[in-house]
C-alpha cells in the first residue's frame, strides 16, 4: 500500500477529515469522546472532525486500527492526542474488502490517501466504517480512553489521548533592551618638544593631557637667536605614546665690539648728569674731548661745576 504523508500535524480515521492547528479547545473545557458517542450517519461516507474526538475513538468507531490513521498522516503514538478540526476524510469501501482512504483540506483538495486493508480493521469479521461491538474492544477504560492489546485489535497499541496542554493566557513581555554604557574618554599625555640642533640641548618642552583619538594641531615657539627648522606646525592623531618635536638653529653670534662712553655728575644738581652708556665714541681720544668740551660749557653758561665727570670702556 502506498501512503501519501501530510506535512502538517493532521490526524486522519476512515472517513474522518482534521485540520491542524484550526481549533484548539481549553484543556478545562475538552472530554474526550467515545466511539459509541461518535454520531456517523448509516451509509454516509464522509465525517468530519468534532471536539472531543480522539484517533482510538474515530478509528474504532470506523472500524480501523489507530496505527493505520496514523500512519497515514506521518505521525506515531506519541502525537495521539487530540486531533485539529477542519479536514474531511472519505471513506468508500470497495468490492475485494478493501477500502480507499481520501483526506481532503477546506477547499476540497486532496492532501493525502491511502488503501486500508483487511489487516488494517479492528474487527476483520466487519466492513469499514462499522463500530464493531464493545466485546471486541476489551479493557474500554472510560471518557474515551484506550483499548489495550489483545487479539481483536490485531496486537495492536492503541495509545490513551492525553490532555492538551493550555496555552499561556498572557505571554512573558520581552525584557526592555538596556541603553548601552558609553565608555569612559582615555586620556593620554602628549610631550611637545623643543629642541637645538645646533648644540643638541633641549630649549624646553610641555606636556598636554589630551584624548585618544583626536586630531590636535600644534605650533612652534620662537626663541630669540634661534631659527625654526621645518614646518611651523604639526597635525597629529593622538595615540599612546604620541610626541612632537620642533627642531631650530641657533644664530652666528657677532664678537663683542670695545667702544668708550662718559659720565658727568654735576655739583649741586642732577639736571645735567650723564650716566655711563648714555653717549658711546669710537675711540677713547674722542670720548675724553667730548666730556672735557661738556664739563667746560656748564661751567662758562650754566654756573655749574663737577669733578666728577671722565672716560670708560664700553661693549658696543
Amino acid at each position: 500500500m502506498k501512503i501519501k504523508k501530510l506535512l502538517i500535524s493532521t490526524a486522519i480515521l476512515g472517513g474522518l477529515m482534521f485540520a491542524a492547528g484550526s481549533v484548539q479547545a481549553e484543556a478545562s473545557e475538552w472530554t474526550a469522546n467515545t466511539p459509541e458517542s461518535i454520531q456517523i450517519a448509516q451509509g454516509a461516507t464522509s465525517y468530519q472532525f468534532k471536539l472531543g474526538d480522539t484517533v482510538w475513538a474515530v478509528a474504532t468507531n470506523q472500524n480501523l486500527q489507530t496505527n493505520f490513521i496514523l500512519n497515514l498522516n506521518g505521525l506515531n503514538s506519541e502525537s495521539a492526542r487530540t486531533l485539529p478540526v477542519g479536514y474531511t476524510l472519505l471513506l468508500a469501501n470497495n468490492a475485494d474488502g478493501t477500502a480507499n482512504v481520501t483526506v481532503q483540506n477546506q477547499e476540497g483538495k486532496t492532501v493525502a490517501s491511502g488503501t486500508a486493508t483487511n489487516s488494517n480493521k479492528v474487527d476483520e469479521t466487519k466492513p469499514f466504517g462499522s463500530n464493531p461491538t464493545t466485546n471486541t474492544i476489551s479493557n474500554e477504560i472510560s471518557n474515551g480512553g484506550i483499548s489495550s492489546n489483545d487479539s481483536s485489535n490485531n496486537g495492536e497499541t492503541i495509545v490513551k489521548p492525553e490532555t492538551p496542554i493550555t496555552p499561556p493566557v498572557d505571554p512573558e513581555q520581552p525584557a526592555e533592551p538596556e541603553i548601552p554604557v558609553m565608555p569612559d574618554k582615555q586620556m593620554v599625555d602628549v610631550k611637545v618638544s623643543y629642541f637645538d640642533s645646533t648644540n643638541g640641548v633641549s630649549l624646553g618642552q610641555e606636556i598636554k593631557s589630551l584624548e585618544v583619538g583626536t586630531t590636535v594641531t600644534f605650533s612652534a615657539k620662537a626663541f630669540t637667536g634661534y631659527t625654526l627648522t621645518g614646518a611651523s606646525s604639526q597635525t597629529i592623531t593622538v595615540a599612546k605614546g604620541s610626541q612632537v618635536i620642533f627642531t631650530y638653529t641657533q644664530n652666528a653670534v657677532n664678537p663683542p665690539q670695545t667702544g668708550y662712553t662718559v659720565w658727568y655728575h654735576g655739583e649741586g644738581t642732577t639736571e645735567f648728569d650723564i650716566e655711563l652708556g648714555q653717549h658711546i665714541f669710537a675711540t677713547k681720544a674722542e670720548a675724553q674731548k667730548w666730556i672735557s668740551d661738556y664739563a667746560d660749557n656748564l661751567i662758562i653758561n650754566e654756573g655749574i661745576s663737577s669733578s666728577d665727570y671722565g672716560t670708560s670702556t664700553w661693549d658696543k
